[in-house]
């Protein structure tokens, strides 16, 4: 008499294996896009903020915060001491999900009046300044609501 084994064959172990593989591919690769939309939504908003926060400025100051060249804007720099000083106008400043603190070594000086844009793959928000104008530079990881992937300049001229 024949005994019965059960179990699973080594075939239906691989093909198995490589479901749960594909689908775990599947997963995490939406996980990321996700992530990086995510990051991306939260730049658009810091970028509204602070446009609200430089206009608020604007009102009170009669003009923009002046810088003597462009840079990240974050609570230590000159523009972000000199907005934070004032607690009506914004307690802190944004600053990019992933920034890691330091300037962006290369500029694009293609843009109107040769101002630097350079948030590059550095991730920062890049402002630069005068009485009467400003901009304001950002990155995009994806192509996502907020926009195609790329640096993105806010200009406003009063």
């Amino acid at each position: 008499m024949r005994k019965h084994k059960t179990g699973f064959t080594i075939a239906e172990l691989m093909i198995v294996i490589v479901i749960i593989g594909l689908l775990s591919t599947i997963a995490l690769t939406n996980l990321n896009r996700t992530r990086l939309q995510s990051r991306d939504a939260r730049r658009t908003s810091d970028i509204k903020t602070i446009q609200s926060a430089l206009e608020m400025y604007y009102s009170k100051s009669g003009g923009y915060p002046v810088t003597t060249e462009g840079g990240c804007i974050e609570s230590g720099s000159e523009v972000g001491i000199e907005m934070e000083r004032d607690s009506d106008v914004i307690l802190r400043l944004p600053h990019d999900p992933i920034w890691r603190g330091f300037e962006p070594a290369l500029f694009n000086d293609n843009i109107k009046n040769d101002y630097p844009i350079g948030a590059s793959e550095n991730y920062c928000y890049w402002y630069y300044g005068a009485i009467d104008s400003y901009y304001l530079s950002y990155f995009l990881e994806t192509d996502s609501k907020a926009g195609e992937p790329g640096i993105y300049v806010q200009s406003i001229n009063n």
